[in-house]
């Protein structure tokens, strides 16, 4: 891997979850970008190409699957990797998530930020 700082884009329209993954994401060395909405995300998507998306599901206005959509239907954005992030369990989230270019989904609740960071830097490896 080259030396070159790893970027994250992070969207949550929950300013407590948005700010503590974005210090721990920091603490671990990336350089972080944060959104609490949608469609503001997908132009900062757009210009900034991060090397990896996490996506809160559940937000007012655009959905977590409707920025998603959105991005890989541009061609700029389309091979950035996302991680759909919500604390809805349910099987058509995930279905609707997978069908629309997700490559993992995390119950929030359910891991801790940690964990989340050694996921991401796997998937970034």
């Amino acid at each position: 891997m080259t030396n070159k700082k790893r970027s994250i884009t992070i969207v949550d329209d929950d300013e407590f979850l948005l700010d503590m993954y974005a210090i721990k994401f920091r603490k671990e060395g990336y350089s972080v970008t944060t959104y609490s909405d949608g469609s503001s995300a997908i132009d900062g998507i757009s210009e900034s190409n991060p090397d990896i998306v996490l996506l809160d599901v559940v937000m007012p206005g655009m959905d977590g699957i409707e920025v998603l959509q959105k991005l890989k239907s541009e061609k700029n954005t389309k091979d950035i990797p996302v991680v759909l992030m919500t604390n809805l369990d349910g099987e058509d989230v995930r279905k609707r998530g997978a069908q629309s270019g997700a490559l993992y989904f995390i119950n929030k609740a359910a891991y801790l930020p940690k964990a989340v960071v050694r996921m991401v830097d796997e998937i970034l490896e």
